[in-house]
């Protein structure tokens, strides 16, 4: 592995250099290079600043003997797939090889996704060209960056069957996300194992106001609050020696929990596997709600960085227009993230603002979401009736942000199950705020789809 996912041996070696993703730290790379079925047939280890290409013939050439149906083994493979870089290279130095060197050209992208797909971008800049997206897998499931395809030996009477690329890239990001070094058949069996709540569940109605506070606590991050039709989730972020580690308290950090792992690389092999969208045939944004804890501003240009290798998925700002995307990533917590946002006149990210914001200079461009604690603004909880006057400040607060094109939410509202959530859940969709807090996910998406229908049931009548 590179950079910060691994730690040099003691005094170094040649199996170690500097990481060519941040040049501040060492570590190692495994290339590996398997056959047509996923079953792993060598693998060597370099340093992470050595080229890709110029290691293509030592995993090659040293396949051992592998077993036919009948026969002695086979010690040659019969085609060997590679992409342009590693064909040139292997005619170059081995053009009496016997194996037929058959350049890979990279696959277009998805649908929904954008990028043109012929391998001229850098894989730190872009996950989602093809080839280079492979090659950044390597660094977490040890998948081949020798070739962007497998090689595997034809066996007599036997057709050659490899996976497609869109299954090899889509199961290949989920796995990492898993964190998982699998086989290819087994990584999509890892990724349903990651997410078992979605497994029986068929496609659930995505909920426009239901969001996901703290959503990192759940047993499968993201996974469990989008097989429940969520739509808007929460992660609160600490920085730590240059990565960005997701944890609600900072005796919680966990090296292995990072934002790229929990939700970057997941929602981004959601968004290939369902043609540009987080939830199938939902073509609305899902909103990634970022809390930073401390050092706003550093936090924040270290998340900016990373947020650009997946722009293409991204909501973006440009020049005072927004682009929508697959993802809005919403920037909430330390409050010193804003200055460096306001100065950049491309941004992946949005600004959480604060009632106080309303009516300002700042436009829904910036601050889309407003949000604020509830007990900072009202005193019922749900018990008896809701006071006129508050019930009169929350919608005025509403329809204020709504002229502005601005969202609303509001934290720290009663999250208990019983009639006193449920009565301030209902005042709060009464005046039209448009995210519902909650930890308890299965909770909130029986209240909203029970209100829901009883609401076209309602109209149904009416209009009878």
């Amino acid at each position: 592995m590179r950079g910060g996912g691994s730690r040099p041996r003691e005094g170094g070696g040649a199996d170690t250099g500097r990481s060519r993703v941040d040049r501040r730290k060492t570590g190692s790379k495994n290339h590996l290079i398997r056959d047509g079925r996923g079953t792993p047939l060598k693998a060597i280890t370099t340093a992470a600043n050595v080229n890709d290409v110029s290691r293509t013939l030592a995993p090659v050439d040293s396949i051992p003997p592998i077993a036919d149906r009948r026969g002695r083994p086979r010690r040659r493979h019969d085609t060997l797939l590679g992409d342009k870089g590693c064909v040139y290279h292997l005619r170059a130095v081995a053009p009496t090889k016997s194996a037929r060197h058959r350049q890979r050209r990279c696959a277009p992208p998805l649908n929904g996704v954008g990028g043109k797909g012929n391998g001229s971008r850098r894989a730190d800049d872009d996950p989602i060209n093809s080839c280079e997206v492979t090659a950044r897998c390597s660094d977490h499931i040890a998948y081949s960056v020798a070739s962007d395809r497998p090689i595997r030996p034809s066996l007599p009477g036997e057709s050659m069957a490899f996976p497609t690329r869109r299954s090899v890239v889509t199961t290949a990001l989920a796995t990492v996300a898993a964190g998982a070094v699998l086989p290819l058949q087994t990584a999509v069996a890892s990724e349903a194992s990651a997410a078992p709540a979605a497994a029986g569940r068929q496609r659930p109605c995505p909920l426009r106001r239901a969001h996901a506070h703290n959503d990192y606590l759940h047993t499968h991050p993201l996974h469990d609050a989008l097989a429940h039709g969520f739509t808007s989730v929460e992660a609160d972020i600490f920085l730590v020696d240059g990565e960005l580690l997701v944890a609600h308290e900072a005796t919680d950090l966990d090296p292995t929990r990072t934002l790229a792992s929990l939700y970057l690389d997941p929602l981004l092999a959601r968004v290939r596997a369902n043609h540009g969208t987080v939830h199938p045939g939902y073509r609305e944004p899902v909103q990634l709600l970022i809390d930073i804890k401390t050092d706003g501003a550093a936090a924040y240009l270290e998340l900016d960085r990373q947020l650009g290798r997946y722009r293409q998925m991204l909501t973006a700002y440009h020049h005072g227009r927004v682009r929508p995307g697959a993802i809005t990533p919403v920037i909430s917590g330390d409050r010193a993230a804003r200055v460096p946002m306001e100065a950049q006149r491309t941004r992946y990210a949005f600004y959480d603002g604060r009632p106080d914001d309303l009516g300002t200079a700042a436009t829904a461009s910036f601050i889309p979401l407003i949000s604020s604690s509830w007990s900072d603004n009202f005193s019922w909880l749900g018990a008896g009736p809701f006071p006129v006057a508050e019930r009169d400040k929350l919608r005025s607060l509403v329809a204020t942000a709504h002229r502005s094109g601005q969202r609303v939410r509001f934290w720290a509202t009663p999250d208990v199950a019983g009639p006193e959530r449920d009565a301030v859940w209902t005042e709060l969709l009464a005046a039209g705020v448009d995210h519902l807090n909650t930890d308890d996910l299965a909770g909130l998406e029986h209240f909203l789809r029970t209100y829901d229908r009883d609401a076209r049931a309602e109209a149904a009548g009416l209009g009878g």
